[in-house]
C-alpha cells in the first residue's frame, strides 16, 4: 500500500472504479426487484427469487469492496456529471488527498453488463441440471 498523500495506486484505482460499478449494478438489479413486485407473469416469483439471489451476491461484493477501501483509507465521496454528460466524475478522499475519477457512460454501461452477465451465469449454473 502507497502510503504517500495524493498519490493513488494502479490497485486503488481498479478497486475504487469495482467499487462505483457495483454501486450502479446494485441499484439496477433493486429497481428490477421493485418493478417485478407489480407484473401479473406467472413466473414473477421464479423472476423475484432469481433477481433476490443476484442482489445478495452483488451486495456481498459490494461489502468487501467498500471493507478494502477503507482499509486503503480511501473514501468516495460524491459523483458529478460532465456538461456534456458523457462522463461521471466520482471524487474520492485517499489519505487526505482529494482528488476525482472519471467514468465515461458508455464505459460504465459495457462493463456493467460484463459484470451483470456473469453475476446471471453464476445463478443460471446452480440451476443447470448435473
Amino acid at each position: 500500500m502507497n502510503k504517500t498523500a495524493g498519490i493513488i495506486t494502479a490497485e486503488e484505482r481498479r478497486m475504487m472504479r469495482d467499487y462505483i460499478l457495483l454501486t450502479h449494478i446494485h441499484t439496477m438489479v433493486h429497481k428490477s426487484i421493485d418493478d417485478l413486485q407489480f407484473t401479473d407473469s406467472i413466473l414473477r416469483d421464479t423472476y423475484l427469487l432469481f433477481n433476490e439471489h443476484i442482489e445478495g451476491m452483488v451486495f456481498m461484493d459490494l461489502k468487501i469492496h467498500r471493507l478494502a477501501l477503507k482499509h486503503h483509507g480511501i473514501q468516495v465521496t460524491k459523483e458529478e456529471h460532465s456538461k456534456d454528460g458523457f462522463v461521471i466524475y466520482y471524487y474520492y478522499t485517499c489519505r487526505g488527498y482529494t482528488d476525482r475519477l472519471g467514468l465515461t457512460r458508455d464505459v460504465m454501461k459495457s462493463e456493467i453488463s460484463i459484470r451483470l452477465g456473469k453475476y446471471v451465469e453464476a445463478v443460471a449454473d446452480v440451476l443447470k441440471p448435473k
